[in-house]
C-alpha cells in the first residue's frame, strides 16, 4: 500500500527544490545574459529587479516548503541506527551547514544587496560605488546558485 503522507512530503520537497533552483538557474543563465546583451544599461537593473521581486515570493515559499518538508524527511529517516551511521551524518551535517549558508545568502541578496542596487541604479552619480555593488550582487547570485546545487548533490547522496 502507498504511504501517501510520505509520497506527498517527498513530492512537495522535490517540487520546491525544482522551482527554487530552476528559477535561480533561469535568472543567472538566461535572464541576466539576455538583459545585458539586449537592454540599455539604465533599464537592466529595473528589469532584473522586477523579475527578482516576483521570484522572491516564489523563492521564499519554495524555501519554506523545503525547510518544513526537510524536517519531516529527517524525522522520517531518524530511526534506529540513524546516529551510528557516521558517513550519513557527515553528509547530512555538510548539507545542513550549506543550507544555513544558502539561507544567509538569500537574505543578504533579497533584502539587502538587491534592494540597495535597485535604489542606486536611479542615481548615475554613484558610478564607482554602483559598479562595485553590482559586481557584488552578481557574484553573490552565482555563489548562491553553486551552493544550492551543492545542497542538491548532497541530497542525492543522502537518498542513495
Amino acid at each position: 500500500m502507498i504511504d501517501w503522507l510520505h509520497v506527498s512530503m517527498r513530492w512537495l520537497h522535490l517540487t520546491a527544490a525544482v522551482t527554487w533552483i530552476g528559477g535561480m538557474m533561469f535568472v543567472v543563465l538566461v535572464l541576466v545574459p539576455i538583459v545585458k546583451a539586449e537592454f540599455p544599461p539604465e533599464k537592466r537593473v529595473q528589469l532584473v529587479a522586477a523579475v527578482g521581486r516576483r521570484f522572491r515570493v516564489v523563492g521564499w515559499v519554495s524555501l519554506t516548503i523545503l525547510i518544513l518538508t526537510g524536517f519531516y524527511n529527517l524525522w522520517e529517516v531518524s530511526g534506529p541506527g540513524f546516529m551510528s551511521n557516521k558517513t550519513y551524518l557527515s553528509y547530512l551535517t555538510a548539507k545542513l551547514v550549506l543550507v544555513l549558508i544558502v539561507l544567509t545568502l538569500s537574505i543578504l541578496h533579497d533584502f539587502y544587496y538587491g534592494p540597495r542596487l535597485e535604489n542606486f541604479s536611479a542615481d548615475p552619480s554613484q558610478g564607482t560605488y554602483y559598479r562595485k555593488l553590482q559586481q557584488k550582487v552578481v557574484l553573490l547570485a552565482r555563489v548562491h546558485l553553486l551552493l544550492a546545487l551543492a545542497v542538491l548533490l548532497l541530497a542525492k547522496i543522502l537518498t542513495g
